[in-house]
């Protein structure tokens, strides 16, 4: 949707009105919000969020070998504790701020002046690892200012650093060489030469022109496709499956290529609030069983209802809570399994779109660089069973094994006949 506003030069789409949204049990959703808000003032996770935002988070991943480092490549790095969320608190915030009527304020104003900046917006986690530790550099303040041009070139933080990280990687490795980068040095740890490069990507600029274009492509123009590490080419965010295997099934089967968006497995068996009422239990983080991917293709279609309701995830409240606040808006009077339906609904309607579009059983892959076991860290060893997870996931969702595919019913529980005739 962004890439054809772009192409129309159309920049956003404004809507008001002061139509009041009818809603049937309005005493009872009122009772219902205070509840919840009260429930986020004793919520360790919302107090750490409003410390230090989701880059509060980064030590406890970097433990748990969460954290990619150097091209999902190496397990351990000292340095990538100088990109911690609490140093970034004491050396470079400035404030905190919230979305409309947000409790929990994860949002970060910091500063970088060194590069002249007295307002910065950010960083996430996800910003500090894609153009910190994954291009092995430790320098927080030069890992701000990455992320501020992209804000405001409005390029993505993780699409943007992995496909620099791919260049350093496949610099190091002697594919790419300076007569093929206009004669620039693209190596790890050199956070000027990042700088240079979101400019020459933004402005479509030289070598810029290419890495615009993304991991797989880059990879690909250079004979080595295997080495990028994209899913339905879009580049892997900053939680590995080989510390989280759940995450393996988020990946191979997220619609839109790797989301961590599609569903926060690495949340669950860390034990963030998981939704136990609709079966879906924190566990062994390494497990790659059917069962877990059972469990991850349940919280899949959890995050795929929760996303279209238009939830904050970091919220949270509750499937229950959820539920209540849904039948109190609509009188539909839903309960937990008629959520977990619509959740796998949604998820099976994408699903439909992209074997349309050609999407295949062989998509629903990991890049070979996640396959690969490291010898060191919080994941040392340790790799997903894909297939087996893959093979919970499907009968979870009532797909067919062999061929990715819904089943007639499977289409038949979920209402989607019709659906499928007209198509």
């Amino acid at each position: 949707m962004g890439a054809v506003m772009g192409s129309k030069k159309l920049k956003a789409i404004g809507v008001r009105g002061s139509a009041k949204i009818p809603v049937v049990n309005e005493d009872r959703l009122k009772a219902l919000h205070q509840e919840v808000l009260a429930n986020l003032e004793d919520d360790i996770f919302t107090r750490a969020l409003r410390l230090a935002g989701t880059a509060g988070t980064l030590d406890s991943l970097l433990m748990y070998g969460d954290m990619p480092i150097k091209y999902y490549q190496t397990g351990e790095w000292e340095r990538a504790s100088n990109l911690s969320g609490i140093l970034m608190v004491q050396h470079y915030q400035n404030k905190i701020y919230a979305c409309y009527r947000c409790p929990i304020a994860c949002g970060r104003e910091t500063r970088a002046p060194s590069y002249g900046l007295e307002k910065v917006d950010g960083p996430e986690y996800e910003t500090l690892t894609s153009l910190g530790s994954l291009m092995m550099i430790d320098d927080q303040e030069a890992v701000i200012y990455s992320g501020h041009l992209c804000n405001l070139y409005g390029l993505d933080t993780i699409s943007t650093g992995c496909t620099i990280a791919l260049a350093c990687e496949m610099f190091e490795r002697g594919i790419i060489s300076q007569s093929k980068t206009g004669g620039l040095e693209i190596r790890y740890g050199d956070s000027r030469m990042v700088h240079r490069l979101i400019e020459m990507i933004a402005h479509r600029e030289g070598f810029g022109d290419l890495l615009a274009e993304g991991s797989a492509t880059l990879a690909e123009r250079f004979g080595v496709p295997d080495l990028a590490v994209t899913v339905k080419r879009l580049e892997v965010p900053m939680h590995d499956p080989r510390a989280f295997s759940g995450m393996a099934v988020t990946y191979a089967l997220s619609p839109c290529g790797a989301s961590h968006m599609q569903g926060d497995m690495y949340g669950v068996d860390m034990g963030q609030g998981p939704p136990e009422e609709l079966g879906i239990e924190p566990g062994d983080r390494f497990e790659s069983s059917t069962k877990k991917g059972r469990l991850a293709a349940r919280q899949q279609a959890w995050r795929n209802l929760y996303n279209s309701m238009i939830l904050c995830q970091f919220q949270d409240p509750g499937a229950e809570a959820v539920l209540s606040a849904m039948n109190c808006v609509t009188g539909w009077g839903l309960n937990l399994n008629d959520l977990m339906m619509l959740g796998k609904r949604i998820v099976t309607m994408k699903r439909l779109l992209n074997l349309r579009r050609g999407v295949t059983r062989a998509d629903d892959c990991l890049p070979p660089l996640l396959l690969k076991p490291l010898k060191e860290g919080g994941t040392e060893g340790k790799v997903p069973n894909l297939e087996a997870l893959l093979k919970g996931a499907y009968a979870e969702f009532g797909w067919d094994m062999k061929t990715g595919r819904p089943t007639r019913r499977t289409l038949e529980l979920l209402g989607l006949t019709p659906i499928v005739e007209e198509l």
